[in-house]
């Protein structure tokens, strides 16, 4: 539950809750037929319950949107980018739901489950809409899509001069003083207290 509060409010201000709540459900009961599939072929008569599956599909999105976010891990003293902590908990997982060690009771298929049906949802989401970033359009009626796409003005090529080594240098370490005040902010305030402007920012910069 720590980890849904962590990850799970910074996804549903990025989304919006109509499409964290799609995306929460879809992860949890793709868990659940997952672990099902997983008894029925290895024999095993059992209860499971928990929503760690959807929580592990929380994390998975959270990994493919801001990949690049580092975040503090007890024990270690450094700092671990989501994409790495996310493929990392991913072959955890899969090693041991093979151990199958004895008195182990955790659904590890469930939790690859979850991981497994979220990676589809988003990549699902990515191709029908061309950006899976917020819900805001996907929850448009049709007609102000429509009215949307008729209203869009043409896009206007600027030439700009050849930028130089020290341009390049400076405008690289402006964006870096930017992010480092957005993630500050984001420390002291949560995610919530971000602009619009500072949201895409963080989001723009984490693809690079």
């Amino acid at each position: 539950m720590f980890a849904l509060f962590m990850f799970g409010r910074v996804l549903e201000s990025y989304w919006g809750s109509s499409r964290f709540f799609t995306y929460y459900m879809v992860t949890g009961i793709g868990a659940g037929l997952i672990q099902l599939a997983i008894c029925y072929f290895q024999g095993i008569h059992s209860v499971t319950i928990g929503a760690s599956g959807a929580v592990f599909g929380i994390l998975l999105a959270f990994g493919m949107i801001f990949p690049n976010t580092p975040l503090m891990i007890i024990p270690f003293p450094f700092p671990i980018k989501a994409k790495y902590l996310v493929i990392g908990y991913g072959l955890i997982e899969l090693w041991s739901g093979f151990a199958n060690r004895t008195g182990d009771d955790v659904a590890h298929f469930a939790h690859l489950g979850g991981m497994l049906f979220g990676i589809v949802l988003i990549l699902y989401w990515r191709k029908k809409n061309g950006n899976y970033r917020t819900g805001n359009n996907w929850n448009q009626p049709l007609s102000k899509k429509i009215k949307n796409f008729f209203n869009r003005k043409p896009k206007m090529t600027v030439h700009r001069r050849p930028e130089t080594d020290w341009d390049y240098n400076a405008r690289k370490a402006e964006e870096s003083k930017e992010i480092d005040r957005i993630l500050e902010k984001i420390k002291y305030s949560g995610y919530s207290s971000l602009s619009e402007n500072e949201k895409k920012r963080l989001f723009d910069a984490s693809k690079k």
